[in-house]
């Protein structure tokens, strides 16, 4: 996150333009990144100047009018996908021309699930288009088995399978845990898979080091772990009037983490509080950090309870104004620096939104934990990747529930970025050789396409 993929992309896509080897390129992302992002980085660059962008978004008159417009580049969300097939595919029939040559997909990780519908209408417009380029920070948050789909949209099924399930029984090993299928990749297989897509990666990795990590710890009262642990051992907990329950290892990992933060939702989606201890801590924490600054949340009723504490006058403490960073409006008065506390879910607002640091914030505070990678990864890199660190200093603070399950999501986001990092560098070591084994003339294509972050490795492009 934060190694300007972005602007590398419109480069290329610049290039290809000027070259003639594409006519038109068409942008698939996240809502807030087809609506803000795109069109903002064309013009900010000078050697993007001229590149035409139209937005298809709003309406559905809108969005057909955009989609006539005479421009170079243009954005949909991924959540427009299905009604653009409609566009051209009925009956299994193509009804109406395609107008793009090179289609890229930002945040493609949003396309690693082969059942959902966003999915499979690009499956089937993928036979249009001879050119696919993907874009992600988070290839494979979860491990190898987010891999497939994004990879079948490259190439067909070329180099991993033509199916999820060939490429399941090949690499992994499927055990039944509680009741629920647990993929484990079988040895020598990350390697294997590795050697297989190396050819189409171009890895772009930070030249910075990582921002630094402050934990923050919090203790729970006895009577609050006692009632903690209790649900750790029973899956069953009282808390005055409701009953918490959880019927298989998974809602438990669930409530445990809800629980971590203070309160837990009942069956009737009514939530309970079992302690503040995060509240306080998170008052500590806003009270010695210069403004602004972005909280981090993982449930609707953490940002309940997290408003509804900052909006009080706590000993004379004021923390300024807060408001939660999820539509255009609130994001745009937090760039302005109208805001002092932004409050965020990394899934809703987290993905591409390139310009949360313009707020000047240095400091990200995860009140709770999640165990998706890819959310944890995106939110940092909002304010901490790349080019957004240069003259900041810029620190990720994490409120910890001392003897909870944030100890456990702790070590857990660990190992997924590790494996994944392994990944990446696996791939970008082995090209790194082949590209030191290159003519000058592929060395010098590199070159052209570089950008502000260091470039490791080049892949061809892929046609199918």
């Amino acid at each position: 996150m934060g190694t300007g993929k972005t602007v590398s992309a419109l480069t290329a896509a610049k290039w290809a333009l000027d070259r003639f080897d594409v006519r038109r390129v068409l942008v698939i992302g996240p809502r807030l990144v087809a609506e803000r992002v795109w069109h903002t980085e064309a013009a900010e660059w000078e050697h993007l100047q001229g590149l035409r962008v139209s937005r298809i978004i709003g309406s559905r008159e809108q969005r057909l009018r955009a989609m006539d417009v005479d421009a170079d580049v243009y954005t949909i969300t991924r959540d427009n996908v299905v009604w653009l097939e409609e566009q051209f595919i009925r009956d299994k029939r193509q009804v109406r021309r395609w107008p793009w040559d090179l289609v890229i997909v930002d945040e493609s990780q949003s396309f690693k699930h082969q059942r959902s519908q966003r999915f499979k209408s690009l499956r089937r417009l993928r036979r249009l288009f001879s050119r696919c380029w993907l874009l992600t920070g988070s290839l494979m948050p979860n491990g190898y088995e987010d891999l497939w789909a994004q990879m079948y949209l490259v190439d067909g099924g070329k180099r991993l399978g033509l199916t999820e399930t060939a490429y399941h029984e090949t690499y992994f090993k499927c055990e039944v845990r509680d009741g629920i299928p647990r993929r484990t990749i079988l040895p020598g297989s990350d390697k294997k898979i590795d050697a297989l897509v190396g050819e189409v990666f171009h890895v772009m990795r930070d030249a910075q080091p990582p921002a630094p990590n402050n934990f923050i710890r919090c203790q729970l009262s006895k009577p609050e772990l006692a009632n903690y642990r209790k649900m750790v051992r029973t899956s069953v907990l009282e808390l005055g009037d409701a009953t918490i329950s959880a019927v298989n290892a998974g809602v438990l990992w669930g409530k445990l983490l809800q629980l971590a933060n203070g309160a837990v939702y009942d069956e009737k989606r009514k939530w309970h509080e079992l302690h503040r201890a995060k509240l306080e801590a998170l008052g500590e924490i806003l009270e010695a950090l210069p403004r602004p600054v972005i909280v981090g949340y993982g449930f609707i009723h953490d940002v309940e309870r997290i408003l509804a504490y900052l909006n009080k006058d706590l000993g004379g403490r004021k923390f300024g104004r807060s408001a939660i960073l999820r539509k255009g409006s609130s994001l745009d008065a937090w760039r302005r620096g109208e805001i002092d506390i932004g409050i965020m879910h990394p899934a809703s607002a987290g993905h591409g939104l390139n310009d949360l640091y313009l707020s000047g914030a240095e400091n990200l505070v995860w009140f709770g934990f999640t165990p998706n990678r890819e959310f944890y990864d995106q939110l940092n890199g909002r304010i901490a990747g790349g080019h957004r660190r240069t003259g900041r200093n810029v620190c990720i603070h994490h409120i910890v529930a001392e003897g909870t399950i944030d100890e456990e999501a702790v070590a857990l986001l660990d190992f997924k970025g590790e494996q994944q990092s392994a990944a990446q560098v696996r791939v970008a070591n082995r090209l790194k050789g082949e590209l030191a084994c290159a003519s000058p003339e592929t060395k010098n294509d590199i070159r052209t396409l570089g950008s502000p972050s260091l470039i490791e490795t080049k892949a061809p492009l892929t046609e199918w």
